[in-house]
């Protein structure tokens, strides 16, 4: 609790108050009313590329403070991205978050985060890291921009092994209107091999924002 009160980023939903004592540890979150992105997607299904692209940003500068912080969120998804009046996004809900130098494993059938959203080595149970969030955010950004999860499928035990696989459909074969910069980050967020992706949310942050630039 006492980490996540340090964040304070206009990206991240900032904690105002954290108790510790007794057997429930609880914080107080500032109130943003514009509803999740959850909700947004539901109502209009798929985002214009460039209104995609800027929540996008906004959504990897949370992730680049966080990771600063020493923080991995581990459960990056439409729920937990808070929208503000004035169209801005902010990373909330800190629940199962953890220190990047931590190793975090998961005990057999124990998943920690949601299985169309998560990483591969997150859903193996593996040690995560600040790539494992940007997987996540890749996964969003793909359906901000198509209105379709990449990796869900009809049961979770069948969504896991396409998470592991990192088995999505490229973005181009389901709307080949997508920027050709937007896709080829894509490409490099939702990669099985992590050391593949990018390197930071800073890397994929100036990424985001050069074909952001191109379609301006």
């Amino acid at each position: 609790l006492s980490t996540a009160a340090r964040l304070d980023h206009d990206n991240v939903v900032r904690v105002l108050h954290t108790c510790g004592e007794g057997e429930t540890p609880y914080m107080t979150m500032e109130l943003v009313e514009g509803g999740t992105l959850r909700a947004l997607l539901a109502r209009v299904g798929s985002l214009p590329p460039l209104l995609a692209a800027m929540l996008g940003e906004d959504l990897l500068s949370g992730l680049a403070h966080v990771h600063a912080q020493g923080l991995v969120h581990r459960d990056v998804k439409p729920d937990n991205l808070l929208l503000t009046k004035d169209g801005h996004l902010k990373l909330s809900d800190f629940g199962v978050a953890s220190s990047a130098d931590e190793v975090t494993l998961t005990a057999p059938g124990d998943i920690i985060g949601t299985p169309s959203y998560m990483s591969p080595e997150q859903a193996l149970g593996l040690p995560v890291g600040p790539t494992s969030d940007l997987f996540s955010a890749g996964t969003v950004l793909y359906e901000m921009l198509t209105g379709k999860n990449p990796f869900a499928r009809e049961s979770q035990a069948l969504t896991l092994t396409v998470v592991c696989a990192s088995d999505a459909k490229p973005i181009f074969e389901v709307d080949p209107t997508v920027p050709a910069g937007i896709e080829q980050l894509l490409h490099l967020m939702i990669e099985a091999d992590q050391t593949m992706r990018c390197k930071s949310a800073n890397e994929a942050l100036a990424m985001l924002r050069a074909a952001r630039d191109q379609m301006s």
